[in-house]
């Protein structure tokens, strides 16, 4: 009788040992939940305001990614994730910023909490676990996958992938130019990026080796290639645009950068530039013919995305690049600008962010007599860099023109300032901007501040290679001036005036 009690006794106190944890109740959401020890038998959760129980499947005590079925069955099925909160979570699958989440425990209280997602996107409903191990395969996953722009799924108009096919068959053209469109809905296969990939090189190639070795050999560039984003295509325009003009085929060269300004927009900026070269290659064309030649192309490819799209309701396109109406983060400094600006300030500040794009081209090249009307190819690198740094939705892969072109200046490198501290800064800048943004949407460890800040020192890398770059021009024709004086120029510095 008296050891029966003692098992009755011994039972009880096991049954009141119980570990309260932050989890979800599957029917009314609630985040406590109560875990019986795990030295009782048919272990089981229970909720602390509804009665409902469930057990602790084993399901969860393999590290392995679970099946989807599995998933399903242990979480309840499709009711469960109707009663969990939203989070800043990237899908892996469609690239969905906005997913589901829900935190269980692994077996028993001694396992971290596991995180399950959901994607948001009703077409998609893609399930996966957020393991603590699988950190830095799901890094190296996404360092690849940011070379698609670091919006995935929101840098509109300059970043492509597969969900947004689906604009061509729902008929918006709101996110993309519906020339550029049609053209990946039928060229979206890997061999056509390799092949694009490998044209631009040659027709670099014959501009500069050392460039078209920098262009294969640039892992941003390469991580675009895979990612097989729409920068890859205006990357390539741009580049093969400037290697025509210096050979003097004015045609082809107008022919290319127009249709990047129809797809792109930006790269329209670069004509002065372009022009430049081609009137120094003494094109037998004038300026007037010239400019006759790119308007008629950009019409034409306007026409053409009419003509696809049936209405005139694609414009938009070009529109909200200026407004800069989706704030999705990005490497640019706009998004965090504008989210935390007051709305009746916002145009004000969209203004003076575009107009740096403007000025810098009127002033810089349309001015007769500037110092770099002698050297077309350094404004047109100029430019290009100027272009990645303050377009309204920039990626990592936008800096792959001015840095390809950058051998063609080797005579410079020899006057600039501070070359090992700028490589290392763009290196150091371009290794923060995945690492950041993984702690912020997948691990959910920081926030938007941690990646804005990783942005802005990237954004700061590439103005100061550039301002490096005119540095070291000025200081050349100082020097080439005054060679023949015998002036000691280590006594000299270059300042702007």
């Amino acid at each position: 009788m008296v050891v029966g009690m003692l098992e009755k006794a011994t039972s009880l106190f096991k049954h009141h040992r119980k570990t309260t944890r932050m989890l979800f109740c599957p029917t009314c959401s609630n985040m406590l939940i109560s875990a019986m020890d795990e030295e009782t038998t048919n272990n089981k959760w229970t909720c602390s305001i509804c009665p409902y129980q469930f057990p602790m499947t084993k399901q969860f005590n393999t590290r392995h990614k679970l099946r989807r079925k599995e998933v399903d069955d242990v979480l309840g099925g499709e009711e469960t994730w109707k009663n969990v909160d939203q989070t800043d979570a990237e899908c892996p699958k469609c690239s969905n910023l906005r997913a589901f989440f829900m935190q269980i425990q692994i077996r028993s209280a001694d396992e971290p909490m596991t995180t399950f997602y959901r994607c948001t996107n009703a077409k998609c409903a893609n399930q996966w676990v957020c393991w603590r191990c699988s950190a830095v395969v799901s890094l190296l996953r996404y360092f690849s996958a940011i070379a698609a722009g670091v919006p995935l799924g929101a840098v509109y108009a300059l970043h492509f992938n597969r969900r947004r096919l689906e604009a061509l068959a729902i008929g918006s053209y709101e996110k993309h130019s519906p020339l550029l469109l049609a053209l990946l809905h039928h060229l979206d296969h890997p061999l056509f990026w390799i092949s694009l990939d490998a044209t631009t090189a040659y027709a670099v190639s014959k501009l500069s080796r050392p460039c078209a070795a920098v262009y294969m050999h640039n892992p941003l560039t390469l991580l675009t290639t895979v990612a097989r984003s729409s920068v890859s295509l205006q990357n390539a325009l741009v580049l093969c645009a400037v290697s025509l003009a210096h050979r003097g085929r004015a045609l082809p060269a107008l022919t290319f950068l127009s249709l990047a300004g129809a797809l792109f927009m930006y790269p329209a900026a670069l004509l002065p530039p372009l022009i430049m070269v081609l009137l120094r290659r003494e094109c037998v064309l004038g300026t007037a013919r010239l400019l006759s030649i790119f308007l008629a192309t950009t019409t034409a490819a306007v026409s053409l995305s009419r003509y696809i799209a049936a209405d005139w309701t694609f414009l938009s396109l070009y529109t909200s690049l200026v407004r800069v109406d989706d704030l999705t983060p990005n490497t640019g400094v706009f998004w965090y600008l504008l989210v935390e600006m007051f709305e009746q300030f916002k145009g004000f500040f969209t203004l003076v962010l575009q107009l740096h794009t403007v000025v810098v081209t009127l002033t810089n090249y349309c001015t007769p007599n500037t110092q770099h009307s002698h050297r077309p190819l350094l404004a047109y690198t100029f430019l290009a860099g100027t272009l990645a740094i303050f377009k309204s939705y920039p990626c990592i892969g936008d800096v792959g023109v001015f840095v390809t072109l950058l051998p063609l200046f080797s005579d410079l490198f020899q006057h600039a300032r501070h070359p090992v501290f700028v490589v290392a800064l763009t290196a150091t800048a371009a290794g923060l901007l995945p690492l950041f943004r993984y702690l912020w949407l997948r691990v959910v460890t920081g926030n938007a501040n941690f990646y804005y800040a990783s942005t802005l020192l990237w954004t700061f890398s590439n103005g100061l290679v550039l301002t490096e770059l005119l540095y070291a021009e000025a200081r050349r024709v100082f020097v080439d001036r005054t060679a023949h004086e015998k002036i000691d120029v280590s006594k000299y510095d270059i300042r702007q005036v």
